[in-house]
């Protein structure tokens, strides 16, 4: 009775020594080689974790490859019952996973903080992360990883926000002249932008790196995104009214005062126009002007004008818009006013 009491008092002793190794070695900086503690240690479990360490502190960041081994190492000599009790392998799986999260969100914080901020790094950590998470729940509660997740959500929000074109499809309605204008859409992306630049985690941790001079990139994108937006616009109504048929309904002055205030209101939000747009408008003019002019040739063939009729026409022909048609038209049509003038006359 005697000798199995002391027996299991050494059972415990040892237990409490290979938990107080653990301890020690999962709370290590895993990035530094640190000297073995003078504690009872089993040196097969000594060697175990020392060897874990070791090999990650080797490591910059996540190496799946590595951890699989080692984590496929241990459950080996657990079925094979290498640790003599469950707690004692456990304890060497729980070590890993701790070596392993001081290493990842070493390596990720290091990232934040870094001008560069490499991608690639940050992608294949957070990887790490998550396979720890799959691989022991209680990660997810873990302040290391709530700590690089948050950040990380913040960094990928701002990543995929300045990585737009910001280009978008205008809206428009042809009969009223009306569409969004871009200044409402670009409000909207400045808010979003300054939230960023106002956010505590970014001013934190990330302000320093390249995720700023991709925020400070926005302004250039917005510039160039009017551009085209109202390119578009411009386009999409010379299609518009060059779509009109038949002819004579095209080219109409109430067309044409609608192309008029379509380039007042063009002018008034983005101030540079298109020159397509502005020769489009005066070679509508042109033909507008040239299609009243034939419609008062018809009439004067028709010989039924009041004197008052007649001098609207003489007065039209003599103005700016008898400058704008063609001089064959203008000819024709100076011809066949003289003419009915002097049939006029001739009839009184």
């Amino acid at each position: 009775m005697f000798m199995k009491s002391i027996k299991l008092l050494l059972v415990f002793v040892v237990g409490i020594g290979m938990i107080g190794g653990i301890i020690w070695f999962v709370s290590i900086d895993c990035g530094k080689s640190r000297s073995v503690p003078d504690i009872d240690l089993p040196d097969f479990l000594k060697d175990d974790m020392e060897e874990i360490s070791e090999e990650w502190a080797e490591k910059e960041g996540w190496d799946a490859d590595l951890y699989e081994r080692q984590k496929n190492a241990i459950e080996q000599k657990i079925r094979i019952n290498y640790y003599d009790t469950e707690s004692g392998g456990r304890l060497i799986l729980e070590g890993l996973d701790n070596i392993v999260c001081n290493k990842l969100h070493d390596a990720l914080m290091y990232e934040f903080h870094s001008q560069d901020c490499r991608n690639q790094s940050i992608e294949n950590n957070m990887a790490g992360i998550r396979t720890l998470c799959q691989s022991d729940g209680s990660y997810r509660k873990d302040a290391r990883v709530n700590e690089v997740t948050e950040i990380y959500g913040v960094y990928k929000s701002i990543i995929e926000f300045y990585s737009q074109s910001f280009l978008i499809i205008p809206d428009i309605d042809f009969e009223s002249n009306e569409w969004t204008p871009f200044a409402n859409y670009e409000s909207k992306v400045n808010a979003q932008k300054e939230s960023f630049l106002n956010n505590e985690i970014y001013r934190e941790h990330i302000k320093g790196t390249r995720v700023k001079s991709g925020l400070d990139g926005v302004d250039a994108k917005l510039i160039r995104a009017k551009e085209i937006y109202y390119n578009d616009i411009e386009n999409a109504f010379i299609v518009h009214f060059n779509g009109i048929t038949p002819y004579e309904q095209r080219y109409t002055s109430l067309n044409l005062s609608s192309l008029k205030k379509l380039l007042v209101k063009l002018t008034y939000e983005n101030k540079e126009i298109n020159d397509d747009l502005k020769d489009f408008i005066d070679a509508f003019e042109v033909n507008v002007n040239e299609e009243i002019a034939r419609r008062y040739l018809n009439q004067l063939k028709d010989n039924n004008l009041s004197a008052s009729q007649l001098e609207e026409i003489r007065r039209w022909i003599n103005g700016r818009n008898g400058e704008m048609i063609n001089d064959k038209l203008k000819k024709e049509l100076k011809q066949a006013l003289d003419s009915y003038s002097i049939s006029s006359e001739m009839l009184q």
